[in-house]
C-alpha cells in the first residue's frame, strides 16, 4: 500500500493510533448491562430523544451507552 501523506509518516501515524488506543484503557471493553445500570440516566432526555429521533428503546440505550466514548475521546486526542 502507498502512503501519500506529506505531513506525517505512516510510522508516526501507526505509533499514534497505537498510543491512543492504548490511553482508552478499560473504555474499549464492552459495556455489559450490568455496568450501563450504573449510570444516572436522565428519563425525560430518553423520552425526548425517542419522541424526536423516533428510534426504538434499544437504538436509544445503545445511543447512551456510547456517549462517554464520545466525550472521552476528544480529550484523549485533542480535539
Amino acid at each position: 500500500m502507498m502512503w501519500n501523506l506529506s505531513f506525517i509518516s505512516e510510522e508516526e501515524f501507526t505509533n499514534h493510533v497505537k498510543a491512543t488506543i492504548e490511553k482508552y484503557g478499560e473504555k474499549l471493553e464492552s459495556f455489559e448491562l450490568k455496568r450501563f445500570n450504573k449510570k444516572i440516566i436522565d428519563p425525560i432526555k430518553l423520552i425526548f430523544d425517542k419522541t424526536v429521533y423516533r428510534s426504538s428503546w434499544d437504538e436509544i440505550v445503545s445511543n447512551e451507552i456510547f456517549i462517554p466514548y464520545f466525550i472521552f475521546h476528544p480529550s484523549l486526542t485533542g480535539y
